[in-house]
């Protein structure tokens, strides 16, 4: 099963220099929260930020807080750009008659993912709806020509073909990689707050193209009925797939994207797989390395707590420029060094960002050695209590 696709993505330089990522959150009641200091740490620690928009439903409170002056001076800057549409997958096997060859729901331990892309006559509405409500803010109808001028001129563009390598390379890793596939039940587990049996076996074949058959014990082992433990090997593989959708995610947009808390250990066998493909004696026992910066500013979502020209302007300044190289090489330093060049960061960031709270943004580094492998995770959204994105970056 070989499929090709093709991408154009706006920004040039290194994967490590992009970030994917989104800068809002859901509350308690589904609605979504801008955050403005997450746009401004990623801002500080990456040459570019990409906005993986909730549906740009964000963007009016981001330009309330930085003005429309502010806003369009950003996204013309070329720091900042918008991802307004997005793809993910979905397990199509259940309902019956989405699959041609299928007419019947699969029955259980079956599975056939999709991926799930919108029409493009679809994205193009989306926009032209979202494009209105930012029409009807209080703008003046200049300054709202601005605005919509520069959200449309700072889109990238969508990926042709979105979508299949993902689904290929996902279907291989289930297939012929059986420590993921098991990561992602023991995280199935945890989610569901069970405790994994001593040992659990698992076998995944392709039986169609698309279609995968799964033979495991677990859920006797853990006295599961037989739709419990469908529910749960679904969940296990979908973790495969969403983790290859975000590695696609990161060749075709050029960029870092986003891990979720407690996502690491399924990301740990995708990098032993990889590293071992480039060198079968990497050492495995230095794939892990974390460390912590603390005292990056954590600005609130208002009017006036973020000066755009001054920000912009200490992004280039020799402090900034060096701290985001030093990052982008993190494992040659120790945690120590890093700590030391923060001081002159929070200084420069002084006059641009009204702060009075530190945060702290954890870095994982996972290095094959001898490999060519590198996995930089960094936590740049909220705080260590939860909800926190990473970015990861395969080079």
């Amino acid at each position: 099963m070989i499929r090709t696709t093709m991408s154009t993505p706006r920004g040039g330089g290194e994967v490590r220099d992009r970030i994917l990522g989104p800068v809002a959150r859901r509350d308690g009641s589904g609605k979504v929260v801008a955050d403005l200091g997450t746009l401004v740490r990623r801002l500080i620690l990456f040459e570019q930020v990409i906005i993986d928009s909730h549906g740009m439903s964000e963007l009016p409170a981001i330009v309330d807080a930085l003005g429309h002056r502010g806003f369009c001076e950003l996204l013309a800057s070329g720091a900042v750009s918008i991802r307004a549409d997005g793809w993910t997958f979905g397990e199509i096997g259940d309902g019956g008659g989405l699959i041609k060859t299928h007419p019947e729901p699969l029955p259980p331990m079956t599975y056939s993912f999709a991926a799930l892309v919108p029409a493009v006559e679809h994205r193009e509405e989306h926009i032209k709806s979202r494009l209105g409500e930012i029409r009807n803010m209080d703008l003046g109808p200049r300054a709202s020509q601005e605005v919509r001028r520069a959200i449309v001129d700072a889109l990238e563009p969508f990926p042709e073909g979105a979508g299949l390598p993902a689904l290929d390379a996902a279907t291989a890793d289930a297939t012929g990689n059986a420590n993921l596939v098991r990561a992602g039940v023991l995280l199935a587990l945890e989610k569901r707050g069970l405790v994994p049996p001593a040992e659990f076996s698992i076998t995944v074949e392709e039986k169609d193209t698309d279609i995968l058959v799964v033979s495991s014990d677990i859920g006797d082992r853990l006295s599961l009925d037989t739709d419990e433990a469908d529910r749960l090997i679904q969940d296990g593989l979908f973790a495969v797939f969403t983790l290859n959708q975000r590695l696609e995610e990161m060749q075709s947009y050029r960029a870092v994207t986003g891990l979720r808390p407690g996502e690491l250990p399924i990301f740990e066998p995708k990098v032993a797989m990889l590293a071992a493909h480039v060198d079968p004696d990497v050492h495995e026992d230095r794939f892990i390395r974390v460390l912590e910066l603390v005292g990056l500013p954590d600005p609130a979502t208002v009017e006036g707590s973020v000066d755009v020209a001054a920000l912009l302007k200490a992004r280039e300044t020799t402090e900034l420029v060096e701290f985001r190289r030093w990052l982008r090489t993190v494992d040659g330093f120790t945690d120590a060094e890093i700590a030391e060049i923060l001081p002159g960061v929070q200084s420069r960031l002084a006059n641009a960002i009204q702060s009075p709270v530190g945060k702290v943004v954890r870095f994982a580094v996972v290095t094959g050695v001898g490999a060519g492998v590198q996995v930089l995770l960094a936590n740049v959204g909220n705080d260590r209590a939860g909800g926190v994105d990473a970015g990861s970056v395969v080079t």
